[in-house]
């Protein structure tokens, strides 16, 4: 344990947390785009999940329920993308990006009136860590210092605190927390932002340590009316805490008294078959006010048609191949927006002609026509023309890849080729991927459209074990792949760290790609002071991306919701536009 390192900083991160303000005793939240009233219930179907702990909230429906309920350190404004105090009033990157202090507000508290302190954020980060109560979310915390150790992947003395504690979380005063990096990270704070990571209260955890997963006591405008039973549907109701979200109207507080919660086991299952074709019977085509037929005259049977069927509720998820039909139903409307997920394909490069493998992954990016790709997956993709979604790269002022067309350019892609001698004759690659959702799909329309530069695909669906064991071996995946990754984060570093670092070969840098050039500019943005350098840096370092990476992007996620009418949302952004999920703080009726 570097338990002196720890020690030290901590004496910094006092002295710098002892001059940040208390913030303001209420918070002033954004204008409403329409005129909205408190009060009124909702319905929302949501596909079935065990749990409402915030350890579980990278599942979707998890994640937009706490999200919901729960308040988390920092949030996104979601019109500007830009992070935001929630429980926090200020938050400071020390160290050159070593470490992060967060000032917690004065009037923060718990559903059940208790203060929010340090000691419950402590409480909070450990439990996400700790192998016998973390849940899939833990990974959030890995850059965390202890993180390693609290999950049993260093071995440490029987007694050594490390193994039940995350040191790298610590209090500092009354109000303030450190939270210390095991490497410079000045955009960890995003981090914070995250549902997973919201701040339970450490009194009633102590009381029963399994309560989140029924009914988790947190800061936010809404509770669980009711402890869940097994795998039963919830209702939230008000909490009447005041809100403390500025990018949120109502300061985050919520319209809505009521949120009815039903769980389905497929949710997409009935909308995209429909019912079954029923025959009506013939007695049943005939009213006591039409004449009855002859006896010796039989009508034809009617077919019920069969299509999308959609649960009976105000707000609930669609599945891509039912958004026409969605589109088409009475008294509701489908809201659509980009989702923080990114499907790349990866190449493996075998020339070692440095200007010939960039001349073969130009090639091959620009001859995908990523639009068609996106019908062919029923349109649950946007062409993706950089590699972070594109209202972070609108915040950050990020220009698309220039080998990233929407449209794609056959003629350019064969030009490059010839001119560079990458390929001679007809190439014929296996493809490796998970065969899972829509992924078939893609992949067959990539084989396809690379098929028209000389190069021949042979998809290699595999199951996602055999694919991660690829990924681990010295070789790597040893041909191309498809991959994606969800980076629910409001980071420009969180996207393209996992691809392009040498660091995380054999982990999320599945092509094994290793510059120095681009691990010096990104460790160069993590420990940048100065937020315009490090934008700069990180600009830098997404063009190197875009320029060099063996991986292509091709899409971005799309997802669809479908919305009554009567539900109105009091901001001009339905999502939170780093996990994707509906704002439903701010629907009203």
């Amino acid at each position: 344990m570097r338990r002196s390192r720890l020690v030290a900083l901590a004496a910094v991160l006092v002295t710098v947390a002892a001059g940040c303000s208390s913030g303001p005793a209420s918070v002033e939240g954004r204008t409403t785009v329409v005129d909205v009233e408190p009060g009124g219930r909702a319905t929302i179907a949501l596909a079935a999940t065990p749990s409402l702990d915030p350890a579980d909230a990278v599942h979707p429906s998890t994640g937009l329920l706490v999200a919901t309920m729960c308040d988390s350190l920092l949030g996104v404004d979601p019109v500007t993308g830009e992070l935001v105090g929630v429980l926090a009033s200020s938050w400071t990157v020390i160290d050159g990006g070593l470490g992060v202090t967060v000032q917690l507000r004065r009037d923060a508290t718990f559903s059940d009136g208790t203060p929010v302190t340090p000691e419950d954020v402590v409480a909070s980060m450990t439990r996400l860590a700790l192998p016998e109560t973390a849940g899939s979310a833990a990974d959030l915390l890995r850059e965390v210092q202890g993180y390693r150790r609290i999950r049993g992947e260093i071995e440490t003395e029987f007694d050594d605190p490390a193994r039940s504690e995350l040191v790298g979380v610590a209090r500092l005063t009354d109000r303030t927390v450190s939270f210390a990096l095991a490497a410079a990270n000045a955009d960890w704070a995003a981090t914070l932002a995250h549902p997973a990571l919201a701040i339970l209260s450490s009194t009633a955890l102590a009381a029963d340590p399994d309560g989140p997963r029924r009914a988790p006591v947190c800061s936010g405008p809404y509770r669980v009316s009711e402890p869940r039973v097994d795998d039963d549907d919830v209702t939230l109701v008000r909490t009447d805490l005041p809100g403390l979200h500025p990018g949120l109207t109502n300061a985050g507080a919520g319209y809505l008294d009521e949120i009815a919660v039903t769980f389905v086991d497929d949710v997409f299952a009935a909308q995209r078959s429909g019912p079954e074709p029923v025959a009506v019977e013939p007695d049943a085509l005939v009213t006591p006010d039409e004449p009855a037929l002859p006896d010796d005259v039989a009508p034809e049977p009617v077919v019920a048609p069969a299509g999308p069927v959609f649960a009976p509720a105000d707000l609930q998820r669609v599945a891509a191949g039912s958004w026409q039909a969605a589109a088409g139903e009475p008294a509701r409307r489908l809201e659509q927006f980009e989702a923080p997920g990114l499907d790349v394909v990866g190449i493996s490069i075998s020339s070692a002609d440095a200007a010939q493998n960039l001349a073969l992954r130009g090639a091959l990016s620009l001859a995908l026509d990523r639009e068609a790709i996106a019908r062919v997956m029923d349109d649950a993709r946007v062409p993706a023309t950089t590699f972070v979604p594109g209202w972070l790269a609108e915040r950050e002022g990020l220009e698309p890849c220039a080998t990233l067309p929407r449209r794609g350019d056959v003629a350019e892609a064969r030009r490059v080729l010839a001119d560079s001698g990458a390929l001679s004759g007809s190439t014929r690659l296996e493809l490796a991927f998970n065969d899972e959702f829509l992924n078939k799909r893609l992949v067959d329309e990539v084989a396809r459209q690379w098929q028209a530069i000389g190069i021949t695909i042979a998809p290699d669906p595999i199951g996602w074990d055999e694919l991660r064991s690829r990924v681990t071996r010295a070789e790597g995946v040893g041909g191309p792949f498809r991959q994606s990754l969800q980076i629910p984060l409001a980071s420009v570093r969180a996207w393209v760290h996992p691809f392009a670092s040498t660091s995380e070969n054999g982990r999320t840098n599945w092509s094994r790609f290793s510059s120095p050039e681009m691990d010096e500019t990104l460790e160069d943005a993590s420990e940048a002071a100065d937020d315009g350098d490090r934008a700069l840096l990180l600009a830098d370092a997404h063009r190197l991306a875009c320029d060099e990476l063996p991986v292509i992007p091709v899409g971005f996620a799309r997802h669809g919701w479908l919305v009554a009418d009567g539900l109105v949302s009091a901001t001009e952004a339905f999502a939170d536009p780093a996990t994707g999920w509906p704002l439903v703080r701010e629907l009203s009726r």
